[in-house]
């Protein structure tokens, strides 16, 4: 009798962990490998730094913040790019205090054409500094900066009015590169979804690891993307930022970040073989493929999304790209430590 209960109990542990091993070997993709598709013809644009953040104003100019080799950035570090001769100017910071110091990280400008707000979190600080700017020239005008705890590991963020965001956190463990990388792996519901306006700090719901978020005024909507899941999530709003009704869209991959187009399409960075990146992580001389998709989302919620695959690389070419935007009829694809540009 004891024979036959330990039996049990071996072929269901055994059973149990063959599923949860199996269910493993998928998650990271394994079974998955990554084709070489380009739009056009493709190049790397020489004397730029990589891009790890970017946001473009509804006059089209295209901002973005670069790396920094020693880790702690000044504002010699955010530009602005000109598609038509590919090349990028210092943008001027003025009317900061003195000493300031900067790691500038994900950024968002306000839709006003007039005299728009740029939030940008600042990774030295914890802080989002908001600039001004006319849009006429390279020159931000230093503002204030929003001082609280709850902004601590901001991923991503999008504005939502000249003194308002949306942001996304990837986890509570944001801030710890072992446990962030057990949360972007597994579909622990743990990154933040929230709304600021001024220091007034609101938390809207809790998702798996999300990498990007985009608002839109228009539709009131806010659409957030999500590593572990391969997910776009659309979050329909209504008043006091309540959200009204979810939808979540697979899209096949793990995405790293979210642009919207002036059609209101979006294009989704995301890496195709889940296993290749955190491989890439833990040892940087390995290679890890990456793809963009063009998606657009419905306007019923019962029609699947519309996926466009623009680019697809094993590795080769650019390795772990984390940020596309369209410029003119090129794509800018980047890694952080340089730009591919491909022709559409």
């Amino acid at each position: 009798m004891n024979s036959f209960c330990g039996n049990c109990v071996f072929f269901t542990c055994f059973a149990v962990f063959t599923t949860f091993f199996g269910k493993l070997v998928l998650h990271l993709d394994i079974n998955k490998r990554s084709y070489n598709h380009v739009p056009g013809e493709c190049g790397i644009i020489p004397n730029l730094p990589g891009i790890l953040s970017l946001t473009t104003s509804t006059g089209g100019r295209l901002y973005m913040t670069t790396n920094s080799k020693n880790g702690i950035s000044d504002n010699t570090h955010i530009f602005t790019f000109y598609p038509d001769n590919r090349t990028a100017r210092e943008i001027e910071i003025r009317g900061a205090p003195p000493q300031r110091r900067t790691k500038p990280g994900p950024m968002s400008v306000a839709v006003d054409s007039n005299n728009p707000n740029i939030f940008v979190f600042n990774r030295q600080t914890g802080n989002v500094d908001v600039f001004g700017t006319n849009e006429l020239s390279d020159v931000w005008e230093y503002r204030k900066s929003l001082k609280t705890e709850k902004f601590s590991g901001i991923s991503a963020l999008s504005a939502s009015g000249t003194n308002s965001f949306y942001y996304v956190k990837s986890g509570v463990w944001s801030d710890n590169f072992a446990l962030n990388i057990l949360e972007r792996t597994f579909s622990f519901p743990s990154g933040e979804v929230g709304f600021a306006k001024g220091k007034v700090v609101q938390h809207l719901t809790y998702l798996s690891s999300p990498s990007g978020i985009i608002y839109d005024s228009l539709k009131k909507t806010i659409f957030v993307t999500s590593f572990s899941r391969e997910s776009l999530y659309v979050l329909k709003m209504k008043k006091n930022n309540i959200i009204a009704s979810s939808k979540e869209y697979n899209i096949g991959c793990s995405p790293t970040s979210i642009w919207e187009d002036f059609d209101g399409s979006f294009l989704i960075t995301c890496q195709p073989v889940r296993f290749r990146y955190l491989l890439h992580v833990f040892d940087v001389t390995s290679s890890a493929p990456s793809m963009v998709l063009r998606v657009v989302v419905p306007v019923n919620n019962e029609t699947e999304l519309s996926i466009t695959q623009l680019y697809s690389n094993d590795g080769a070419t650019i390795s772990l790209a984390n940020v596309t935007v369209r410029a003119g009829r090129s794509l800018l694809i980047s890694n952080g430590n340089k730009i591919l540009n491909c022709h559409l």
